[in-house]
């Protein structure tokens, strides 16, 4: 039907002597293709279009030129969108206030470009198109998904005192930026001012909660508030039980996560491929491989598809547990799935590469001077030259913001921890089955053949993802050959690949073993204030290095910190507190931190037992000593 009415319009402007159509013809022509998915065709109409006709303008409505957007940014077509946009702007279109919002929340949103997102705004206020509540949520987003917590926080209290009501979608928004920055406790005020003010909360505010609440280790608030869930009548999804089954096995209670997991998949469809993937990578990660590839063999059954992420976690699995004819156990549970072979397929092609010679220039050697790139870089707003403030303006910090944002700067840090497997597709596959490799090699030691590997990926032009770098930096520092670690740092900013949490984690990891504990707080700092989190892995590791660097008052005042943050100091906290405490003699601390342990409801482990012989060495000098 729509090659016929193409056919149709192009005898008619063929036509000697006709005159030009009606351009809403043209608005429901490319409307139409687009929401039927032809959009290969519907972009050639458009660029025809926008060559002008009769006059050199554009014959599109703006409606039009909008739904045509909508469509492009749900389908992920980032350079088609921001191609659509820049033709409608050389074209002389001006957007309404519903155009606008599209473009905020396609750029701020979708595909990452704050700074054109915030300029947009900006140039939205500057025509005097008042932003609506729609505008402020894709902006709040927007900030939360490019790191920029503290500055979406100030922009949701100038929300509140604008006149504009928050609906579901902005406590969503922000309850959910919260507590993936680790700020709880704003998230948990955010919850109960959502209540006083009669929206209900759906399950996934709920599950973002109870997600953030056992990622910072209180899994006590957390059942608590699932709990109150099922009290409340908010119907819980499978994705609420993922996020406990994870949680719970993240926080030591693996049998308990295993027994849920068990009587889930009894009851009904409480259970799918995710729960199924938790699963099968806790039991490779302790070694249990027969009930991983039973697991798997499982999944297959019901029906569930076996993604790569559970293929590349089993991989994984299989290498670690010295089972190198991996493939062919996997082969033996992967039936009529395209993933496999693909995967076979590549390891037969990255074997073979490796083997040839390479020129050996990766790793780079650096220095400190890497890390502080990380603290150096970051731009400074202090500094900038500011406009005065509009005292009558309903968003001031947002007007501020896009008074400095610059288009077109590379991003350097981003919120989100990286991922071993994005599971794109093709489009994703040989970056999965780099990370993948990478981490196998690494965990066997083998960091002369996971560079080689990755010496050869990204000589072939291939983008490298933040996962790889920071699988190689993380083994450097292991073994204590830093100056290779600051030089993958060091590519990786040459790459302009943006660091994430784990990157700065495994710096600040680095600096404590130097025993740069004040720079490994300085770059602790620069990470809160880029929007990041210090989790308990970096308050540990901080407090480890202040406690063999003699500055225990320090190392007490980094742990008031940590539980002011939020964050339930775990074993490995105690265990440093007590080793510190124990070494220089401070008996009596150092039982107080053992009972302040057992009080919390923190289950010793065996570093546990070899700190508390240190301790027991320390109360017999001290009673040879008192007999004396």
């Amino acid at each position: 039907m729509f090659d016929t009415a193409l056919e149709v319009l192009d005898d008619l402007e063929e036509q000697p002597g006709t005159t030009q159509l009606d351009p809403k013809l043209y608005d429901s022509i490319l409307v139409a293709l687009a929401k039927k998915n032809q959009l290969s065709l519907a972009l050639s109409i458009f660029h025809k279009l926008s060559d002008g006709r009769g006059g050199g303008s554009l014959s599109l409505g703006v409606p039009a030129c909008d739904d045509f957007l909508v469509v492009l940014r749900k389908a992920g077509m980032r350079d088609e969108f921001r191609w659509v946009f820049e033709r409608l702007r050389e074209r002389g279109i001006a957007f309404d206030e519903r155009g606008y919002n599209i473009c905020i929340h396609g750029f701020g949103c979708c595909f990452g470009d704050l700074g054109l997102a915030l300029k947009l705004f900006g140039e939205m206020k500057e025509r005097s198109i008042e932003p609506s509540l729609c505008t402020y949520n894709s902006m709040l987003q927007a900030l939360f998904l490019s790191g920029r917590a503290s500055d979406a926080l100030v922009v949701y209290e100038e929300l509140k005192a604008s006149g504009h009501r928050p609906d579901g979608f902005t406590y969503r928004t922000v309850i959910q930026g919260c507590c993936r920055s680790h700020r709880i406790d704003v998230a948990m005020m955010v919850f109960d001012g959502m209540h006083h003010s009669g929206v209900r909360p759906d399950v996934v505010v709920y599950n973002s909660l109870i997600d953030g609440l056992l990622k910072v280790r209180r899994l006590t608030e957390a059942c608590g508030l699932f709990e109150a869930m099922v009290r409340d009548g908010v119907k819980v999804s499978v994705c609420t039980y993922n996020v406990l089954i994870d949680g719970l096995f993240k926080n030591g209670r693996g049998v308990a996560a295993y027994t849920l997991f068990r009587d889930l998949k009894k009851k009904g469809p409480f259970v799918d491929s995710l729960t199924y993937s938790i699963v099968v990578a806790q039991l490779c990660k302790v070694g249990y491989m027969e009930d991983a590839l039973e697991l798997v063999e499982e999944m297959e059954r019901r029906g569930f598809v076996v993604n790569l992420v559970t293929v590349t976690t089993v991989l994984i699995g299989l290498h670690k547990s010295g089972m190198w004819d991996c493939a062919e156990q996997l082969m033996r549970h992967f039936r009529n799935n395209d993933v496999l072979p693909n995967v076979v397929r590549w390891k037969t092609d990255m074997e073979a590469s490796i083997r040839a010679p390479q020129d050996g220039s990766f790793p780079l050697r650096g220095d400190l001077r890497e890390v502080s790139r990380l603290i150096d870089d970051v731009p400074s707003s202090e500094n900038a030259t500011r406009a005065p403030p509009d005292e009558w303006s309903s968003s001031p910090h947002m007007d501020h913001l896009a008074g400095e944002a610059s288009e077109g700067r590379p991003q350097a840090f981003i919120a989100r921890r990286g991922r071993r497997v994005v599971d794109g597709g093709g489009r994703s596959f040989d970056a999965d089955m780099v990370n993948t490799y990478v981490s196998i090699f690494v965990s066997k030691g083998k960091l002369n053949v996971a560079c080689k590997l990755f010496e050869v990926f990204t000589g072939r032009g291939s983008e490298a993802m933040g996962y790889a770098y920071n699988a190689l930096m993380s083994s450097f520092v292991k073994q204590g050959y830093f100056a290779e670690a600051w030089g993958v740092l060091k590519h990786m900013g040459e790459r302009l690949c943006p660091a994430d949490i784990a990157t700065y984690s495994v710096v600040v990891h680095g600096l404590g073993k130097l025993g740069e504990v004040d720079l490994a707080k300085a770059v602790a700092e620069q990470l809160m204030k880029r929007g990041g989190y210090v989790d308990v892995v970096m308050y540990n590791t901080m407090i480890r290095a202040l406690g063999k660097a003699g500055r225990i008052e320090e190392a007490e005042e980094l742990l008031k910190e940590m539980l002011r943050c939020g964050v339930n100091p775990d074993v490995i906290t105690f265990n440093a507190l007590i080793e510190m405490h124990a070494k220089v003699g401070r008996v009596k601390e150092a039982y107080r931190f053992l009972k302040m342990m057992l009080d919390v409801g923190c289950s010793p482990n065996h570093g546990t037992d070899a700190v508390m012989d240190s301790l027991l060495m320390q109360i017999e000098k001290l009673s040879k000593w008192d007999m004396y």
